[in-house]
């Protein structure tokens, strides 16, 4: 039985009652401060008296005491909060001594401080004076929450991840083809049709969001995808919105001046759902208009436009108003890089407006930076996490690439069809942060999956320089996510059945078991991936499977909901042994603990989802079979859900030195299945096994995924 217990609270931590605090590493605090002293202090206490008299600081000292359970008491220890307007907005200064002190501008500062104050007082060395700032001022995950849904418990789950990592903003990306999450009164009942079968979120829960992210420093930026990714929009009145004589579906009639004006009636309405966001998104990616000059708008607004114009061009004139509309609710208008670069484009779009760079197709970052337009970097490398339709297939640069990236380098996975594979820039204001976006996941892989890279990901841009070591951070993570899981679940889970908590891979049954935190904790659970709700509140305090299953369970107090709701994915496989099994495994690609190297050798092919992530192609994975032995037949399984053929060639050595080919099957063109590639050759004697990866017609032809090699000796 395995058992995982979350990192204790502060009121146990600070036991016994005497404590001799020594030297201090800011390496105990993720991410690395920018200036951190150490200090030696006694104290002997677990309380807490809080003094601030600023009230723009009450909702974030609020949520600091709830999500560490802080005691609070007149005879604690004092934590002395002071404004100090001269420190910029992200800027804090933190002194852990018997009187501790903060110091910070604005709300957002404060969370940043006293996170590493909770992140400090959780570890083992607890006395230091800390002075510290982003070195990237934009630093923002946008959550693709229209193509498949998220509860608002998941995206309060996410925003912990966010704060954990001081990542400054959380992008939602509220509308597309699949579904309309954002409540509108200008096009009521756009969200009728959503194919997620879930209504839009209501003003009341994205209200209750905003105030949850913003006490924990974290903003919320709205995006509406305009004019194309609009299903439905054009769904719910054709007549008004669909472009006339045109093969698209899914693009507004952009060059209407009724459909402009009702879509400024809408920014209205985002503008007042999310008020303390300083942005608006407005999309501006992907529009299809095949003869759109067929319309009559588009025609009366070219001819508007002068002898030059063109359909783009009216393109390029709609970002524009809408940018305008935007900055007039003095908000900042974000767009995706999706119209061409132009003269026109230079004159027309309001100097204000933000492009996010992500494929460098439309209008790269090498052409928009001297056309004077600021820049985020949303490159797909190492910015992308895709989980694609309607597999467990993932376009994601290895954990210690993102851990490692340059925001200063623009980099495109799916560089081998003629895209140039990066650009890399001199620091410049132009360029002024990143944004990591999660696209077509499940909810319960943005909790998997996503949260660890969204700390990767802050932490990686808020001290460049402090953060060198990815196998010290890996070890910092760990912690944190513990502390993390002890904010966000009220209970503590046994796993028995299961071979590895982390992978939910079990053989015959698996069994979940639930602690709850008070004796007044009920539990409602579910298997097909929804959130419980109260309807399903059950006395058990354990569920068990033996097929595989998306777990979740939510906490009820009271009849209440409690904490986060916990995801929890489970995997029936099959292992099978050979040769090969449980062998060291070792790669050249950068390594990413979710698809390791190891996944080649763990006896199971058929979770689709447990392989290896080889980026950037060609890679090399060797397997030690820990002594010479004989074999004459290998079989490769490669990510066989799509049936594309997979390139690689194998080679065997004694001494990892000189090695002899044994298969070439890097033009092969049979399709990959779930009993993968046998390979049949005269018996050899080695101890290593080597697969070169090559091209793959799996998109991106960038990335080799293989869930498992085997070797068998025949005879």
């Amino acid at each position: 039985m395995l058992r995982r217990t979350p990192t204790a609270s502060l009121t146990k931590t600070f036991f016994p009652l005497l404590f001799i605090l020594a030297s201090i590493s800011s390496a105990q605090i993720t991410p690395t401060p920018q200036s951190a002293a150490s200090l030696t202090t006694e104290y002997s206490s677990n309380r807490f008296q809080i003094k601030s008299s600023d009230p723009d600081f009450k909702s974030t000292i609020d949520a600091f005491t709830t999500d560490w359970q802080i005691q609070t008491t007149p005879n604690g220890r004092t934590i002395s909060i002071r404004k100090n307007p001269k420190l910029a907005p992200e800027e804090y200064k933190l002194n852990i001594e018997r009187l501790m002190t903060i110091e910070a501008s604005t709300p957002t500062g404060l969370a940043w401080a006293l996170q590493s104050l909770g992140q400090q007082l959780a570890s083992n060395k607890r006395g230091a004076i800390i002075h510290d700032q982003p070195d990237v001022p934009f630093r923002s995950v946008s959550l693709d929450v229209a193509r498949r849904f998220h509860s608002i418990s998941t995206l309060k789950h996410l925003i912990r991840y966010c704060q954990a990592g001081k990542v400054r903003y959380i992008q939602l990306h509220l509308t597309d083809d699949q579904a309309w999450m954002f409540p509108t009164e200008v096009f009521n009942g756009v969200d009728k049709n959503n194919r997620t079968g879930r209504p839009a979120y209501t003003k009341a829960e994205l209200k209750d969001l905003n105030d949850f992210a913003n006490a924990r420093g974290v903003t919320l930026i709205p995006e509406i995808d305009l004019p194309g990714h609009s299903t439905p929009l054009t769904t719910l009145d054709p007549d008004l919105l669909r472009i006339k004589d045109s093969e698209s579906t899914n693009c507004i009639d952009f060059a209407s001046p009724v459909v402009r004006a009702k879509l400024k009636q809408l920014l209205k309405e985002v503008a007042q759902t999310f008020p303390t966001s300083p942005y608006i998104h407005i999309g501006g990616d992907e529009a299809w208009y095949p003869t759109a000059e067929k319309d009559p708008d588009f025609a009366a607004a070219i001819a508007k436009l002068g002898p030059d114009a063109n359909p783009g061009t009216v393109f390029i004139d709609f970002v524009a108003e809408m940018a305008e509309e935007v900055i007039k609710l003095d908000k900042t208008p974000l767009v995706w890089e999706g119209f061409h670069a132009s003269e026109f484009a230079k004159k027309r779009i309001p100097p204000q407006t933000i492009v996010i760079a992500w494929e460098g197709w439309y209008y790269p970052a090498k052409q928009l930076l001297p056309d004077g337009f600021k820049v985020i970097n949303g490159g797909w490398d190492p910015y992308y996490v895709v989980n694609h339709y309607p597999y467990d297939l993932f376009t994601l640069a290895p954990l210690e690439r993102l851990y490692s990236s340059d925001p200063n380098r623009f980099g495109i996975v799916a560089w081998a069809d003629g895209h140039e594979p990066s650009f890399q820039f001199a620091p410049s204001k132009q360029l002024i942060g990143s944004l990591m976006c999660w696209w077509e996941g499940h909810e319960w892989n943005a909790q998997k999956y996503l949260a660890p890279r969204i700390v990767a990901f802050g932490t990686s841009l808020w001290n460049r320089k402090g953060e060198q070591n990815y196998s010290n951070y890996l070890t910092r993570y760990s912690k944190l996510k513990s502390q993390i899981e002890s904010q966000a679940y009220p209970f503590t889970v046994e796993y028995s059945g299961i071979q590895n908590p982390d992978s939910g891979e079990f053989t015959k049954h698996a069994t979940l078991k639930l602690t709850p935190k008070n004796k007044n904790i009920k539990f409602a659970f579910r298997t097909d991936g929804n959130p419980p709700t109260a309807d399903g509140i059950s006395p058990n305090t354990s569920i068990s499977t033996s097929e595989s299953a998306i777990i979740s369970v939510q906490a009820f107090e009271n009849g209440e909901p409690t904490g986060d709701t916990f995801f929890y994915p489970t995997h029936k496989v099959t292992v099978i042994k050979s040769l090969s099994y449980k062998c060291p495994v070792k790669t050249t690609s950068a390594a990413d603990p979710q698809f390791p190297a190891a996944a080649v050798t763990d006896g199971i092919s058929d979770q689709l989802s447990s392989y290896w992530l080889g980026y950037p192609i060609p890679q090399t994975l060797t397997i030690d079979l820990k002594n010479s032995q004989p074999f004459n037949r290998i079989q490769v399984v490669a990510f066989w859900a799509t049936r594309a053929p997979t390139h690689y060639k194998i080679s065997v050595s004694d001494d990892e030195k000189t090695w002899r080919p044994v298969v070439d099957a890097s033009k092969q063109t049979r399709p990959s299945t779930q009993s993968g590639y046998t390979h049949v050759f005269p018996t050899t004697t080695a101890r290593f096994v080597r697969i070169e990866t090559g091209v793959t017609p799996l998109f991106p032809s960038t990335m080799a995924r293989i869930n498992e090699i085997r070797v068998f000796n025949d005879k």
